[in-house]
């Protein structure tokens, strides 16, 4: 029996999938590359869209990786690095302290494997990330397609007069959590995925 081209080579679908979700989820000034184009840093799929909540400009940056494809023995400490040089890379774009910066910059990596995430790996993903400093939000993603799991921080809630509030557009956190989980469930959806 012949296979089909998504058991050939299911990444290359997924990311295929990623980028078509990516396309119809937002029109506003959504930039998708190959790679980040500005000092070619290289992941399989970039993402960028600039936007504005009430009155303040945002910038949201978004890494796929494959981390399948990485030859690195320490796959934590590989998404570590990955993820601090996405945010190095989007620090250069800004010609003041991140304390100045107007326009907040939300930069999410998005790791995707067919193989289970460690405990530690998980654990990273789940780390509180927001500063007092401001200028910068990011998080992590892990996505595991053998078990059609995805780890982050979660949604985000603020408190105003003891009653909790959940802002999806606003909050930079909740509006990562909410596109990725929507690409998520477009590519494990397939039945292919185990």
């Amino acid at each position: 029996m012949k296979k089909n081209n998504f058991t050939k080579n299911p990444m290359k679908q997924i990311f295929k999938k990623i980028k078509e979700t990516l396309e119809a989820s937002d029109k506003i000034d959504l930039v998708i590359e190959n790679e980040y184009p500005k000092t070619h840093f290289k992941c399989e799929l970039y993402a960028y869209k600039k936007g504005w909540n009430l009155f303040l400009p945002y910038q949201d940056h978004l890494f796929f990786h494959n981390i399948d494809t990485s030859q690195e023995n320490n796959r934590l400490e590989f998404i570590s690095k990955l993820h601090n040089k996405a945010r190095q890379e989007i620090d250069l774009l800004f010609k003041v302290p991140k304390i100045f910066i107007i326009s907040v910059a939300n930069i999410s990596s998005i790791f995707i494997s067919q193989k289970p995430f460690s405990a530690e790996e998980i654990k990273l993903s789940q780390e509180n990330t927001r500063t007092l400093t401001g200028g910068e939000f990011h998080s992590i993603f892990l996505i595991d397609l053998q078990s059609k799991t995805i780890h982050c921080q979660g949604k985000s809630f603020t408190q105003i007069e003891g009653i909790k509030h959940h802002f999806k557009k606003v909050d930079p956190q909740n509006r990562s959590y909410y596109l990725i989980t929507k690409i998520f469930e477009n590519i494990t959806k397939e039945s292919s995925i185990k």
